[in-house]
């Protein structure tokens, strides 16, 4: 993270600390605007999914596709590699999978997501509907993330007004 902050305002190192901190504060200010307004576009336009939560939707749809899946009940499946005899279960009652994957980044995994493509689609059509909405955390969604994006950024003002300790 350091070098990214680093490489992005190597034009400014010449410059005094309050004008590299100025100019930080002005592109955040511009980054938070462009990111509000791309995500308030996302939802006026119907979809719940940001393109990066889109994309790893997909990419986990792809992991899914070499997986097998045998319902274990109406809300678990058991998944395991066609060429191996390990096997995890999903639970969806619980939104979890014994990879751990599932639980700690509240997004499914692969093994969610073949159950999601095998179990829930063929076998309860309509369940969950056609994507992972109803089975992510809500921080994942379009409308999380415009309000972490909704409070605008303020200059800090006259930095010699300031008193340091």
């Amino acid at each position: 993270m350091c070098e990214s902050v680093n490489a992005a305002f190597q034009e400014f190192r010449q410059g005094s600390y309050y004008n590299v901190l100025l100019s930080y504060a002005n592109r955040m200010q511009k980054i938070f605007f462009e990111r509000r307004k791309a995500h308030e576009d996302l939802i006026a336009s119907g979809k719940w999914a940001p393109p990066n939560v889109a994309k790893m939707m997909k990419e986990m749809m792809a992991k899914a596709s070499n997986l097998v899946v045998n319902p274990a009940t109406y809300q678990s499946c058991i998944v395991q590699q066609p060429t191996s005899a390990d096997q995890v279960r999903v639970d969806f009652n619980l939104d979890e999978c014994t990879c751990g994957e599932f639980q700690e980044f509240k997004f499914p995994c692969a093994h969610a997501a073949a159950c999601i493509k095998r179990c829930v689609k063929d076998l309860h059509p309509g369940e969950f509907g056609t994507d992972f909405k109803h089975v992510v955390d809500p921080v994942y969604t379009a409308e999380q993330m415009l309000y972490a994006y909704e409070r605008p950024i303020y200059s800090v003002g006259n930095i010699i007004l300031h008193n340091f300790v």
